[in-house]
């Protein structure tokens, strides 16, 4: 796929799966405390252990805070493996934000970029993607950040070669599309949002349903999997 064609690529996802929103909203301490909800399990696991942390304990940082290690464990293990992990890093999110920014991640979002992708970056599971996604979210900065599924669809679309590292692709992939989705906070955060839908819906890792895909006839990848 040529990259120009992508915006065309992002509204027929659209139209397949409808308009996306992020569950955690754009409240940056929110989208980190979703990051730690769950782990390797189905969306719907990871808003059961979000959804239960809203409704048991509360989103503040000194309500976490105040909250016993077991209750904090029962629901981080709605939302998959390693509950002890993810438990800690919710007591370590709260307080980070009430320590270093006083309990308002908006102001981390104010910094200059590179000291904002930082301030992110500090928090346990966070590195430059998921930093540049809370900051597209929060609305501070217009970025294209993709996740594993995001950016695995738009490889296979661009027929870009994986080059075996992660952080290298990412860049490469992000540069190629910055310019064409632009700077637009809508259309950046619906092609995050769609990319990782197809990825997770059809256009999977392992026996992806290329013959359900409307954008199959042109995918780069596609074309090359079935050349004779």
């Amino acid at each position: 796929m040529d990259p120009a064609e992508f915006p065309t690529a992002l509204a027929e996802l659209s139209a397949l799966y409808g308009p996306q929103s992020h569950p955690a909203g754009a409240d940056p301490l929110h989208q980190l405390l979703w990051e730690s909800a769950g782990y390797l399990c189905t969306d719907e696991r990871r808003l059961s252990a979000f959804n239960a942390l809203r409704d048991r304990v509360g989103f503040e940082p000194e309500a976490i805070l105040a909250t016993s290690p077991d209750l904090l464990w029962e629901i981080a293990a709605l939302g998959g493996i390693h509950p002890d992990i993810r438990a800690g890093r919710m007591r370590e999110i709260a307080e980070i934000a009430l320590d270093e920014f006083h309990g308002d991640l908006y102001s981390a979002c104010k910094l200059p970029l590179k000291q904002a992708m930082k301030s992110f970056q500090r928090f346990g599971g966070i590195a430059e993607p998921g930093a540049a996604k809370v900051l597209l979210f929060a609305r501070a900065f217009p970025l294209l950040p993709f996740d594993s599924n995001g950016l695995r669809t738009s490889m296979r679309l661009l027929g870009a070669a994986d080059s075996g590292n992660y952080c290298k692709d990412y860049k490469t992939v992000q540069s190629v599309l910055a310019p064409v989705i632009g700077e637009d906070f809508e259309a950046l955060e619906q092609a995050y949002l769609l990319l990782r839908t197809h990825g997770k819906t059809i256009c999977k890792t392992n026996g992806p349903l290329c013959d359900e895909c409307p954008l199959s006839d042109r995918c780069e990848w596609y074309t090359r999997l079935h050349e004779v």
